[in-house]
């Protein structure tokens, strides 16, 4: 009869805590025998087992993983540790980008301000791209380079609140098509003129109110390239009503100054005084007709 080694033993021989040993075995990833006085015994292949699952969990393997090794599936445990390995892959990738941003908002030069490293912080990861705040889903490396560079040129301030909204998906999925869409350049420069003219009101209360009439008629008689215009009404419906968009723009205006967010109010009520179209300061012309309406 092959040799039996109580829980004991089985700890000093391997290193494994006999409170891991009971766990593997309370979920089915171990099995043991019980001598009639209830005492667990393993026998030798019952100690490779768990040497075996101890070696995995070291690798930082999932419960449920080993699970499936275990059950004797399809899984092999070559294709086991190939997904593994991609996953570890993909942690080592954020840990990078991680200590890049905590590198990037420390590195001050007089020692760093905690407002400042914190501000830099909630720009720089989490999904975020700085101006607009943070990405429900992630966009890919390149374009995720392009928004960030376009937004570095603008030049402008971000309140700490805004920064790190989370936005809607159909935010991302508008930035991923504007990316492909050769008309995104004349949208761009006229948000960023729209900003700065935004940004310079200061105090002049007049000048907002005059401010939102210029930039709705300036669209309305000069509108935006047809396949922006495209982008724009497709997830229209999605982000009209949404809290972030809605009230995003008029916390980012507040923080700058009384003027910004009269401004930025005055463009929400006169475009939907008149019935138009917007994606919040965005105005879209009237719909052509279709057709078989003509």
């Amino acid at each position: 009869m092959a040799e039996k080694l109580l829980i004991g033993d089985v700890t000093a021989l391997t290193g494994i805590a006999a409170g891991r040993i009971r766990h593997y075995e309370k979920i089915g990833l171990l099995r043991a025998e019980y001598l009639s006085n209830g005492y667990r015994v393993f026998d030798v292949e019952q100690v490779l087992d768990l040497l075996r699952i101890d070696l995995m969990r070291s690798l930082g393997v999932g419960i449920n993983d080993i699970q499936r090794l275990v059950d004797g599936g399809q899984t092999t445990l070559a294709d086991l540790l190939d997904e593994h390995r991609t996953l570890l892959v993909h942690q080592r990738d954020r840990l990078d980008q991680l200590i890049a941003a905590i590198d990037a908002a420390t590195d001050c030069g007089d020692g760093g301000v905690n407002e400042h490293i914190l501000r830099t912080l909630a720009t720089t990861h989490r999904d975020s791209i700085g101006v607009i705040g943070r990405l429900s889903a992630p966009l890919s490396a390149p374009i995720a380079a392009m928004y960030a560079d376009l937004f570095e040129e603008w030049k402008l301030p971000v309140p700490a609140l805004f920064g790190q909204m989370v936005l809607p998906p159909a935010a991302t999925t508008l930035l991923k098509q504007l990316a492909e869409t050769p008309g995104r350049g004349v949208l761009f420069d006229r948000l960023r003129t729209l900003a700065g003219d935004v940004i310079a009101l200061g105090e002049n209360l007049s000048a907002a109110t005059e401010l939102a009439h210029t930039w709705i008629e300036q669209q309305l008689a000069d509108p935006l390239p047809d396949d922006v215009i495209r982008v724009l009404r497709g997830v229209r419906p999605l982000l009209e009503h949404d809290p972030v968009i809605v009230q995003g723009f008029r916390a980012w205006a507040r923080s700058i100054n009384p003027a910004a967010e009269l401004c930025i109010d005055e463009i929400a009520t006169r475009t939907a005084q008149r019935g138009l179209e917007t994606v919040s300061v965005i105005v879209l012309p009237a719909a052509k007709p279709a057709l078989h309406e003509m």
